[in-house]
């Protein structure tokens, strides 16, 4: 009997952590920043809250502009000079960057994906 009881207080724990690890509790939060030089260039910052990371810390940045004014030099530029002021700002310790999406030209604007993990090292 307490074979039994054990082993289903071990299923339910199980239960309990598959629930507690649900990607579908994660809860984006979408912030929309202007580019003050680029007055056609928008970045869509989207923060990722996954329940168990404390010292990781994941976002999703798309950025569009129109097609008539898209350079991809001076937008890769104002990315990563938005990624170093964000992580500076925040006081994170290191960051990567990756392309989940290449410069894509739509009918009326460009649009550039990517993913951006900051952490936090303690020492």
């Amino acid at each position: 009997m307490k074979k039994k009881f054990f082993a289903i207080t071990i299923m339910a724990l199980l239960v309990l952590a598959v629930f507690a690890e649900n990607p579908a509790l994660v809860k984006p939060k979408t912030e929309k920043i202007e580019i003050k030089d680029r007055p056609s260039a928008v970045i869509y910052w989207t923060k990722m809250d996954i329940p168990g990371l404390e010292n990781q810390f994941e976002f999703y940045l798309t950025y569009e502009e129109n097609n008539d004014s898209f350079d991809e030099a001076i937008s890769e530029k104002i990315i990563m000079e938005f990624i170093a002021e964000y992580k500076r700002t925040n006081v994170f310790s290191k960051f990567e960057v990756e392309d989940l999406k290449a410069a894509s030209r739509g009918k009326t604007k460009t649009t550039v994906l990517k993913r951006v993990i900051f952490r936090k090292v303690k020492a």
